[in-house]
């Protein structure tokens, strides 16, 4: 399909859905505008606004976001959404991450096990970076992100802001949260331990005090906090 041999401006809300080939001299998300888009766009893109990424994007040309841009890349109950830019990508403005079910809290999303990596954006090229990155900050897990030659990438942590000492509901389903509905270290701890390798939790300040009394058991359930694999707290 050839939408225009020239560039299209959209200039307020536009979807573009399970695109196969929409061949495009130029295609330009203004300021103010919105651009839910999957599939594939053949032409160079230029995002002044917000791009929202549904799915897989596939640019086969080049991308360009200003300084007034947001980038918004989510994640289903499988996978996250993906960005892919065969030319050069121009980087400047937001990259925005988060999560179509709500609150990342490994229940309903698929990244819960700590230390995983995730692509979201590919390019073949790179100029610039993402001046902000922002990340949806609830649900025990947030991400460092690493932007390289040909990708940005997400790293997921265990985030514990909740200073209480209680048990992990389910140790093993990824998810560093008591029956109460707290993430607590200890909570992490026994979620780390249940996978194999390296995990990473991060501790917002605080003062965590050890409550549950208990001794003579190695999985971090009473007393002391059992770790039985590589961590960095």
């Amino acid at each position: 399909l050839q939408l225009n041999p020239g560039t299209t401006t959209i200039t307020s809300e536009a979807t573009i859905a399970n695109s196969e080939g929409l061949v495009l001299g130029g295609l330009e998300i203004a300021t103010d505008a919105t651009l839910h888009a999957s599939g594939s766009l053949f032409g160079e893109l230029v995002n002044r606004g917000t791009l929202d990424v549904d799915g897989e994007l596939l640019v086969v040309g080049g991308f360009t976001q200003t300084a007034t841009g947001r980038l918004l890349i989510g994640s289903s109950t499988t996978a996250f959404e993906t960005l892919e830019v065969f030319g050069t990508a121009t980087l400047d403005g937001e990259l925005v991450v988060s999560s179509r079910n709500g609150p990342f809290d490994g229940a309903d999303d698929f990244h819960a096990v700590s230390n995983s990596v995730h692509t979201v954006v590919t390019f073949g090229s790179r100029s610039g970076d993402f001046a902000t990155r922002t990340q949806d900050p609830a649900g025990g897990h947030r991400f460092v992100f690493s932007t390289d030659a040909d990708s940005v990438d997400l790293l997921t942590q265990l985030f514990i802001e909740n200073t209480s000492d209680e048990i992990d509901a389910v140790p093993g389903d990824g998810i560093a949260r008591a029956a109460s509905g707290v993430s607590s270290l200890r909570s992490a701890i026994i979620e780390a331990n249940a996978f194999a390798g390296h995990d990473t939790i991060v501790l917002a300040a605080g003062t965590y005090t050890l409550t549950i009394a208990g001794a003579n058991e190695d999985a971090a359930a009473t007393g002391d906090l059992d770790i039985t694999d590589d961590l960095t707290i």
